[in-house]
């Protein structure tokens, strides 16, 4: 099995937790840039995907396989309203 299969058989949903962002982001009025792809080395498969609004830099991540402590998506992006485009 390849890498790359091995990949789209760990990550089929990344697509789903991508538009689920999204639409969070921009309910808090965000516009988000293109997501990239990420790696963290603190626990095992941290394999995730990010992007950040083009006017307040506010984030969000998407991972599709969580460590038992974190959450298949967060960050500020989500959490607060874009605090540029409200004011401006």
């Amino acid at each position: 099995m390849t890498l790359a299969h091995k990949h789209k058989q760990t990550y089929p949903n990344i697509k789903k937790l991508i538009k689920e962002a999204i639409e969070a982001a921009t309910w808090r009025g965000h516009e988000l840039g293109k997501f990239e792809h990420g790696v963290m080395n603190s626990y095992p498969g941290g394999k995730y995907v990010y992007a950040e609004c083009i006017y307040c830099s506010k984030w969000v991540q998407c991972e599709e396989n969580p460590s038992p402590n974190s959450i298949d998506i967060g960050g500020p992006a989500i959490a607060v309203g874009c605090k540029e485009r409200i004011e401006n």
